[in-house]
């Protein structure tokens, strides 16, 4: 179709101009748009909508990080789960975190704000790691970030790494899992089977109180299979 009458052709030629001009606003309008959500993403300004299975305070390096998430991804429970780190030493998303399908949250893990863009009501499990492990100062930010969490989230089960020797700290938080700054892989399988570090402790120190006794049996003959049973019924660790 095309205009017959001078009048028709001189609209037509307005119409045209007009049509392709807003087209290119439009299209960058939604360039733009996109570009925004990108930039958001990639400096840690995203706010989460949906549960999250895990969410990792502090940053301990790409190694460990990496090497951690790796572990946990390879587990079928954790395969596709939403995992969250919070921490404001980077001031962008690094490259292994996209890898993973990591989602970035910049600030302070002991503000309120911050974990509210985490949707820390829907988290279950927290793990805090010691930003240095060579500073005592990182069991201060670890134990304040614990203190708010667990007040916004009683329920979550919080793994704290510390740097002193001391947990009075830790228990006054009321962190349900201390452990001294250690590997990716024993805090990858505490967190897929609570009570893994519990039971490292168990057996490689004398630290852990009330998980290594001596019982003498007498009574009736039991299979292995039973033995086993009643020590479980009784609060032992598999």
């Amino acid at each position: 179709l095309s205009p017959q009458t001078i009048l028709g052709k001189i609209v037509v030629t307005f119409y045209m101009v007009f049509s392709i001009a807003m087209i290119g606003i439009f299209l960058g309008k939604v360039a733009d748009f996109f570009i925004e959500v990108n930039t958001k993403k990639l400096k840690g300004f995203t706010v989460i909508e949906v549960d999250v299975e895990l969410l990792i305070v502090g940053y301990a390096g790409a190694e460990k990080m990496s090497e951690l998430v790796n572990e946990l991804r390879d587990d079928s429970r954790f395969h596709d789960a939403v995992i969250v780190n919070i921490n404001n030493i980077l001031e962008q998303k690094e490259e292994w975190m996209d890898e993973y399908d990591i989602t970035f949250i910049k600030g302070l893990a002991s503000d309120k704000h911050t974990l509210l863009k985490a949707n820390i009501q829907s988290v279950k499990k927290v793990l805090i790691l010691a930003n240095n492990p060579n500073k005592i100062e990182s069991d201060d930010f670890s134990t304040s970030a614990c203190a708010v969490i667990k007040q916004i989230n009683p329920n979550v089960e919080v793994i704290i790494e510390k740097v002193r020797r001391d947990r009075t700290l830790f228990d006054t938080v009321k962190a349900d899992i201390v452990v001294d700054v250690t590997t990716p892989n024993i805090l990858a399988q505490e967190i897929l089977d609570s009570g893994a570090i519990e039971l490292n402790n168990a057996i490689f120190s004398n630290d852990t109180v009330g998980t290594q006794y001596n019982h003498h049996y007498k009574g009736k003959t039991l299979t292995w299979k039973e033995v086993v049973l009643k020590a479980l019924e009784n609060g032992a660790i598999a």
